[in-house]
């Protein structure tokens, strides 16, 4: 009950979490491997699925309250989530396995919200992270066996939830009309700009207005911009911003104005807004 109690408060919080199960030939695997070893001491929520575990942490004389089987923890999770409306996506196993899975569940916990579903059998991470943020998941449940799970896990975790706004200094009606005339509108979780009574018209009014309006934390955001007043904007408001070379701007203006990095396409900023949000 603590670590179910403890999960769901993570959901109240900023950024993605992670919860890992390890059971003794996790730790075994992590013994051998650094950066495993890493990824589990570095997790939000450690729970020990395996009586191993809470024999090896009385012989180290650090003894844990007792085994949290991780089947035991997720159904237990699950039932949570069901009375509170959050959103579950499923990953992993073959195909077919994650939908009957999502079927089972459902009926298992009347009101259980399963989102989307993926199997475990893709070449390329983006379909899926955006298939998870498109579905809205609060929890996903990545059952790729260990270490890759843990390891996907922490590459895909902010990028599977991020989120898109606009943020610009033009009058916010008109921006949200140029918006729909282009069928855009749908790509952006919200839009700010400025007022018709010409208030809010320096970026970094529109970008504080932004922050608090949606309820953004600094610490998980950044600023895509072309010019070097983007750049100046989001350094007021402490954001960093990631400067772009298919706007009006040059590199030589935004290396100036102080971008934390530059892309010179789309692919390019795609890359760098990824690695950005897996640190």
């Amino acid at each position: 009950e603590e670590a179910v109690d403890r999960a769901m408060a993570l959901m109240e919080q900023d950024g993605p979490h992670r919860v890992v199960t390890p059971n003794a030939e996790i730790v075994q695997q992590a013994k051998g491997d650094r950066e495993f070893s890493d990824l589990i001491t570095g997790a939000d929520l450690v729970i020990p699925d395996g009586v191993g575990v809470i024999y090896a942490s009385r012989i180290l004389g650090r003894p844990l309250k007792g085994r949290v089987p991780g089947i035991e923890f997720a159904q237990a999770l699950m039932e949570k989530m069901a009375q509170t409306g959050r959103r579950l996506f499923l990953l992993g196993a073959k195909p077919g396995v994650a939908e009957k899975a999502a079927v089972n569940l459902s009926a298992e916990h009347p009101g259980l919200i399963i989102c989307g579903t993926h199997d475990g059998y893709f070449k390329e991470d983006a379909p899926v992270v955006e298939a998870i943020r498109e579905a809205g998941a609060d929890v996903v449940f990545v059952c790729l066996g260990a270490p890759k799970q843990e390891k996907w896990a922490v590459e895909n975790g902010m990028a599977a939830g991020a989120r898109l706004y606009v943020a610009t200094s033009k009058p916010e009606p008109s921006s949200l009309k140029i918006l729909e005339r282009f069928e855009l509108l749908p790509y952006f979780d919200g839009v700010a700009g400025s007022l018709l009574n010409e208030t809010r018209t320096k970026k970094s009014e529109v970008l504080q207005y932004a922050l608090e309006h949606f309820a953004l934390s600094k610490t998980s955001s950044v600023m895509v911009g072309d010019r070097s007043h983007d750049v100046e904007g989001a350094a007021a408001v402490g954001l960093p911003c990631v400067g772009v070379l298919y706007g009006f701007g040059s590199r030589q203006e935004l290396e100036q104005a102080g971008a934390a990095a530059i892309a010179e396409d789309i692919p390019a900023l795609e890359g760098l807004l990824l690695r950005w949000l897996q640190t």
